[in-house]
């Protein structure tokens, strides 16, 4: 999963919302550890990729809700990506 964010965004913020988020959805796995970092920097904005272990039975259900919880919690959480 990658999500853009401008400058403006506090990368720490976004991370520790991130990780409250994958460790709130049954399916995702606690080992081998979830990854998050800036996967690449833009002149106006900044990638932050996510690498996620789910089971692979049930994935696009996983993937599915593990996106949708992303998006409800950064919004609660007043974190606004980059358009």
């Amino acid at each position: 999963i990658n999500l853009k964010f401008n400058y403006s965004m506090d990368a720490s913020r976004v991370r520790s919302v991130l990780e409250d988020s994958i460790g709130s959805v049954k399916g995702t796995l606690k080992d081998p550890v979830c990854r998050i970092g800036i996967g690449e920097l833009e002149h106006d904005r900044y990638t932050i990729s996510l690498q996620v272990w789910v089971d692979a039975h049930g994935y696009q259900d996983t993937r599915f809700l593990l996106q949708e919880k992303i998006m409800n919690d950064l919004k609660t959480a007043g974190v606004i990506a980059a358009s």
